[in-house]
C-alpha cells in the first residue's frame, strides 16, 4: 500500500506542512490497517487538519474510512 500526502500552503509555512506531515505519517503508522489487496491512497489535507492531535486524527480517519481500518 502506498500513501501520498497533499499539503498546500494554504495550511502555512513549511514548518506547519512538514509537521501535519510527520504527525499523518505517525498516525498511519500507529493505525493497524486490515487491507486487502494493494491500494495508493492519497490524503489532501485541508486547513483544520494542522491543529489535530493524533488522538482526533485516528478517530477522523476511522470516520472516513470504516472499511480500510480495524
Amino acid at each position: 500500500m502506498r500513501v501520498g500526502f497533499v499539503v498546500g500552503k494554504k495550511i502555512g509555512g513549511a514548518v506547519l506542512r512538514n509537521r501535519t506531515k510527520r504527525v499523518l505519517k505517525e498516525t498511519l503508522r500507529v493505525i493497524d490497517l486490515d487491507i486487502c489487496g494493494s491500494f495508493d491512497i492519497l490524503l489532501v489535507v485541508r486547513k483544520d487538519c494542522g491543529v489535530l492531535k493524533i488522538p482526533d486524527l485516528r478517530e477522523e480517519l476511522k470516520d472516513k474510512f470504516p472499511y480500510l481500518l480495524s
